[in-house]
């Protein structure tokens, strides 16, 4: 299956969970910058919105990548890696964090349960 097969089919399923950002300004140090409001909204079987999940950074991405950093490089020591090593770490660890991690606000499932749950997993 090709990337564009995959995106037509992620479109055609029923939507049932959305993630989105909202930018807002807000002070820093003295100065006013712009954060990333991150909002995971899901609907629940009563066909009721509900918020799953909050987060506030920089950009959408920045909570993964700081998660990211925190759990997976940081704690290692990766001189003595190759740049295949490091590939496969970071293939595991995304895949990890995609189906595995238990997540509170998931009602503490990990995205694969939560997505049977709703009848979206494969």
């Amino acid at each position: 299956m090709g990337l564009h097969d995959g995106v037509d089919m992620a479109y055609s399923r029923p939507r049932r969970q959305v993630v989105d950002a909202t930018y807002v300004k807000t002070r820093e140090a003295g100065r006013i910058v712009s954060v990333a409001v991150i909002v995971a909204v899901g609907v629940n079987t009563d066909g009721q919105r509900e918020v799953l999940g909050l987060k506030v950074g920089a950009s959408e991405a920045e909570p993964f990548f700081g998660r990211l950093k925190k759990e997976l490089f940081y704690p290692r020591q990766w001189r003595s890696r190759t740049i295949e090593q490091f590939v496969q770490a970071l293939d595991s660890y995304i895949r990890w964090y995609n189906e595995k991690r238990i997540n509170i606000s998931l009602g503490s499932r990990s995205p694969l349960e939560y997505r049977a749950s709703l009848g979206l997993a494969a």
